[in-house]
């Protein structure tokens, strides 16, 4: 112990008395501490040896266990491989066992080396193995060789496909039960003296845990009592010591009597602090003024309530405009007083779990009945306000009426559904051109997919006839707000359609131009179906035109021929004849042409009744006659006697009918036609059979081409229209019926129609 000062000297002795019993507790808590300490290192390496031979034993035994594994393994694939047939899976499975059993444990006979090839051994595995390998007699390494003998000599003379007695694979399995049995007993003997190592640990371990608690019982015994013992003699000393402060305090107190007169001077100084801190609260009278300034100018709903009842205590104008009352009416009251019940249930429970929670609850979307406003939707953040204490005393409420954001958005949506799902192409594009999203239309128009075609730049996509068209197009749209055109696009697989696009131009807030929309549209059909307008129109023109003419160019080669106008020479005959037959050919293509037109077109009517086909056969045999015996050929009929009637119309069948015995005779240069006719359940069957050139396989279905001959039927009789079999076909259909052609080439050919008894009835008109 240190003295203190004396009050004669008031010096400091300048050397310090130790306690001897101070000092004899200390030098025990010490010599207590190093020997806990040793215990408790002692304790340590006792458990670090038992970890270590743990994990030792265990990294042993798991090796022991893999090795039988693959001795199990290759076991098994000697049998597989014994039961294999083709060379492939036994040279596979040959390899397999090789490499099973490069894996397995080997030392050399004199434990000093490892002959395996494949085994994966930690170094500080080895001497534990090297003793397991050679601590029994005969040892588990000459098992292994003997097992490796024996499964060599299984590979060597094991015939393909072996019976389960064969003396090679007896004796292979004989040996691997062996070896197995051999591992069994190592891995049990090695884990026996594994669990008494560790089990002579833990009984050290057991043995210092009690030494340490009676080394603790000693160390209260001889160290804790002592010192209470020695407390208790401090505890007088200090009682002694308070007497005698309290005969200094009443010394003092006449001291303080005397500074009374340095009190009121204080006093003064106070009045000035006080008269400071008067100045101070006026200005925080004027802060809170500008608060609630700031708090009443908020434009969301701001509400306090206590919270003990959750009764309302402030309210702000936004809150009143809002919920619909005055600010009077809401002061004092809770949520029951204004809202319906399961409205007001659920703001108390949020209410209540924000105080519980004493953190900020975030309510994304809740719906409030208002007096004047109807339901609207309210986002809204309640903060528990806490005293110093730590106690919730009030709840903060911020709300903000999101109602027409919400019904903004969900419009956005339903627009954003309509511009995904609609029929016509529309795109976003910014100020450069570049796509910057497109509807599946749109995709679908330009052969991209949505994904494909953002960032793609709007002028790769047009030929680039059209790219100065569409730049003034897209300058025109910058300057009045929207413009139109059609161009040529380009597609994804390169080929070209026509879009008729609709720019409309797109400002930012500030009313800056911020790209623009495009609506497009495919019109390639409308262009094919308007030029094919203006070529029909053309044709009909044309024809109607070049008949006129023709007509009397004919009539006049007529008059000449015929020798009204005097007498012509042979030669001017001739000449004058292959002018007529020209001109004839003339007015058939410009009839062809006008007659496929309308077909094509729609336009031609078909007058429908009953007729009989016996009768239109005949006449029309009648009329031909004369060019067929100018060709000197046979023409018989063979017509089915009381052929029902079929619905028709009589021309246009007998056009039909013309067409294909003008062909048998033009292509007929010896032989016969037979015209025949056949009733069945499909309906009527006309043919014209004759013995001309023939068709090839391969042309025939380039018959009914427009403008479409030969080459062989060009050789044979040039100068057709290639229209007369395309008419005929569209006739027959025109009566549901349908066209069939045999031929054999230089062998003839047969053309037939087949008509029903009766046409379809025209359905009904929808009401719709």
């Amino acid at each position: 112990m240190i003295d203190p000062p004396t009050e004669e000297t008031g010096k400091i002795p300048s050397r310090p008395r130790q306690d001897p019993v101070l000092f004899s507790t200390n030098l025990k808590f010490l010599l207590a501490f190093i020997f806990l300490s040793c215990s408790a290192v002692g304790n340590f390496l006792i458990m670090d040896n038992e970890i270590h031979y743990a994990s030792h034993d265990a990294a042993v035994t798991g090796f022991m266990e893999n090795q039988y594994g693959l001795v199990q393994t290759t076991a098994f694939l000697a049998t597989v491989y014994a039961q294999s047939i083709g060379f492939d899976d036994r040279r596979n499975f040959r390899a397999s066992i090789r490499d099973e059993s490069r894996k397995i444990l080997l030392f050399s006979a004199d434990a000093s080396t490892i002959t395996s090839e494949k085994t994966d051994l930690p170094q500080d595995l080895l001497p534990t193995l090297r003793g397991l390998y050679f601590s029994s007699t005969p040892s588990l390494n000459q098992e292994i060789e003997n097992y490796f003998s024996a499964l060599k000599k299984f590979l060597m003379g094991s015939p393909i496909r072996v019976s389960s007695d064969n003396p090679h694979l007896l004796s292979l399995q004989a040996k691997n039960i062996k070896l197995l049995s051999f591992f069994r007993a190592a891995i049990k003997t090695f884990q026996k003296e594994s669990s008494a190592k560790i089990t002579m640990l833990q009984h050290l371990g057991t043995g210092l845990f009690l030494l340490n608690i009676f080394c603790l019982a000693v160390i209260g015994t001889m160290v804790f009592l002592p010192t209470l013992k020695r407390l208790g003699t401090y505890l007088q000393q200090l009682q002694n010591m308070n007497e005698a402060l309290e005969i200094k305090v009443r010394e003092r107190t006449a001291e303080l009597e005397q500074k009374t007169q340095q009190l009121v001077l204080t006093n003064e100084e106070l009045r000035a602090h006080i008269d400071e801190r008067l100045r101070a609260e006026k200005e925080l009278r004027q802060t809170n003024t500008f608060l609630d300034s700031i708090i009443e100018n908020i434009p969301n709903m701001l509400f306090i309530k206590d919270a003990e009842e959750l009764r309302f205590v402030r309210f702000n104008r936004a809150g009143e405009e809002l919920v619909g009352y005055k600010r009077e009416e809401l002061l004092g009251k809770n949520d029951f007083s204004f809202f319906p019940k399961n409205e007001a249930d659920f703001f108390v429970e949020k209410d209540r779990e924000a105080l519980r929670s004493q953190t900020m609850l975030e309510i994304q979307e809740e719906t409030i009945h208002t007096h004047k406003k109807g339901a609207r939707i309210l986002h809204t953040k309640k903060i528990p306000i806490l005293d110093p204490q730590g106690k919730s005393v009030y709840l903060l409420g911020i709300s903000e009426d999101i109602t027409e954001k919400i019904q903004t958005e969900q419009r956005l949506r339903e627009l954003s559904i309509a511009m995904e799902n609609a029929l016509d192409g529309i795109a976003r594009m910014d100020s450069n051109k570049n796509f910057v999203s497109v509807n599946k239309a749109y995709a679908a128009m330009m052969g991209y997919t949505p994904e494909e075609m953002a960032g793609l730049n709007r002028m790769s996509t047009l030929c680039p006839e059209d790219i100065d068209k569409a730049v003034a197009t897209f300058e025109k749209m910058k300057l009045e707000g929207k413009a139109e055109t059609e161009v040529k696009s380009i597609r994804k697989d390169g080929s070209i359609f026509y879009q008729y696009v609709v720019l409309i131009k797109n400002v930012n807030k500030d009313h800056q131009f911020d790209g623009f929309y495009c609506f497009a549209k495919d019109v390639t059909e409308h262009k094919y179906q308007e030029s094919l307008e203006i070529k029909a129109e053309l044709i009909q023109v044309v024809s109607h035109e070049l008949r006129t003419p023709i007509h009397s160019v004919k009539e006049g080669l007529s008059i000449v021929l015929e020798g009204l106008t005097g007498e012509i020479t042979p030669e001017q005959k001739e000449v004058l004849s292959i002018s007529k037959r020209c001109v004839d050919r003339l007015a058939r293509l410009v009839n062809d042409v006008l007659a496929f037109h309308k077909l094509e077109a729609g336009v031609i009517e078909f007058h429908m009744k009953k007729g009989n086909l016996t009768r239109i056969i005949e006449e029309v045999v009648a009329s031909m006659r004369p060019l067929v015996e100018n060709k000197n050929l046979l023409l018989k009929l063979a017509l089915q006697k009381d052929l029902p009637e079929v619905e028709l119309d009589r021309d246009k069948i007998v056009q039909v009918l013309t067409n294909f015995l003008q062909n048998a005779i033009k292509f007929t240069l010896q032989g016969e036609i037979t015209i025949t006719s056949s009733a069945d359940a499909q309906g009527v069957r006309v043919s014209v059979k004759d013995t001309g050139i023939g068709i090839q396989q391969k042309d025939i279905p380039k018959l009914f081409r427009k403008f479409g001959q030969l080459e062989s039927a060009k050789l044979v009789a040039p100068g057709g229209t290639g229209l007369g079999l395309a008419i005929s076909k569209m006739l027959v259909e025109r009566h549901h019926g349908k066209i069939e052609i045999e031929s054999a080439y230089k062998k003839g050919s047969t053309f037939s129609f087949i008509l029903p008894l009766e046409q379809p009835k025209p359905s009904k008109p929808s009401a719709f």
